[in-house]
């Protein structure tokens, strides 16, 4: 019996035993959690997809450049190697680098651009002042379009961007009738940025694409008259009801009020012409069959010889180029009232050499 009992006493033990080292055996281990937590896979987030920036030329005929060499300093030089038109369309690749430009050595600021003509696609760098990212494009239809270096009438500036500018604009940032602007001057031939009043634009597609078209075909020299013949009739064509088409019909027929192009813009406003009081007070007629006009872009009234004097009151706020003459419109009072282009006038009597 005493045997007996002895037996069941180790078995109770040996019971008891098992039980704590399974219990043992089931607890977690808290290292061993932390380190499997920590190497649990994150789940990945699809990256989404980089959205293009693109920006507009702001220059006729801008330059598209490569780089000899290419080592990303700014003492690397520029090497022509295409055109960019006015206003067209191109992607940014890259942010603003230096670099130093072939025609003059200057160290210049170039953006990595890409654009696609529909023929071919290029890549290259154009010059950072010519090229407004992130904005939309608009015309200057004000003869008179003041700058200002903030939206606000008091803090006007001296300078004036020229009537028919195409220029990049930022609508995001429109306050008070004013827009933040950047745009090369065509007739002062410089760059300008700050804020505009938009009541001195005109955001029209057709005003855009036919001041496009203006410009070009006057930058054009006399080598190429057929090619800007054509561009002043594409522009006239295509965009009838144009700010500019009065000005386009004047470029293509001179003097004439019955050419198929008068009829075809028969219906277009005249743009408002803003004038000022000249400082000449008398000039002479410097050409024969000179025409007088009833305004800048009116009818014909009548006609003036070479030698003529006439008396002049005032004159246009903008030059305006025609035939590649560039000059204002001065208004006369004597000999008869009317209307001359700046070209056809001088300050002394012709001889017979002028």
């Amino acid at each position: 019996m005493k045997k007996l009992c002895l037996f069941y006493s180790l078995l109770c033990l040996i019971f008891v035993s098992c039980q704590k080292d399974d219990q043992k055996a089931s607890l977690p281990d808290e290292t061993q959690t932390l380190q499997l937590e920590a190497f649990q896979p994150v789940p990945t987030v699809p990256e989404t997809e980089a959205i293009p920036e693109y920006g507009y030329i702001l220059r006729v005929n801008a330059g598209l450049y490569e780089f000899e060499p290419d080592t990303d300093a700014q003492t690397d030089v520029t090497k022509w190697i295409d055109s960019i038109p006015l206003g067209e369309r191109v992607e940014v690749l890259a942010p603003a680098r230096r670099a130093t430009f072939h025609g003059d050595k200057s160290v210049n600021d170039f953006v990595k651009v890409r654009r696609d003509t529909g023929k071919d696609v290029k890549e290259g760098y154009v010059f950072a002042l010519q090229l407004a990212i992130g904005s939309s494009l608009a015309v200057v239809t004000n003869e008179k379009a003041n700058i200002f270096r903030a939206p606000n009438t008091l803090d006007v500036t001296s300078n004036i961007l020229a009537y028919k500018t195409v220029l990049g604009y930022y609508p995001d940032t429109e306050k008070d009738k004013f827009v933040e602007f950047k745009a090369y001057d065509p007739v002062r031939r410089g760059y300008y940025s700050n804020y505009i009043q938009t009541s001195s634009l005109s955001t029209k597609e057709s005003d855009i694409q036919a001041s496009i078209l203006l410009q070009t075909a006057q930058a054009l020299d006399a080598k190429e008259a057929i090619r800007r013949e054509f561009l002043l009739n594409a522009a006239l064509s295509d965009y009838p009801d144009s700010f500019f088409a009065t000005e386009i019909r004047e470029l293509l027929y001179p003097g004439s009020t019955t050419s198929p192009a008068a009829v075809t813009a028969a219906n277009v406003p005249s743009p408002s012409i803003q004038t000022m009081t000249s400082s000449e007070q008398f000039l002479y007629i410097n050409d024969n069959n000179v025409n007088v006009r009833e305004t800048p872009t009116g009818s014909v009234l009548n006609q003036l010889s070479r030698g003529d004097e006439v008396t002049i009151s005032e004159e246009t706020v903008t030059s305006y180029t025609i035939n590649n003459q560039t000059s204002k419109w001065y208004h006369i009072t004597e000999p008869l009232e009317g209307w001359v282009f700046g070209a056809f006038l001088q300050k002394d009597f012709p001889s017979n050499g002028q």
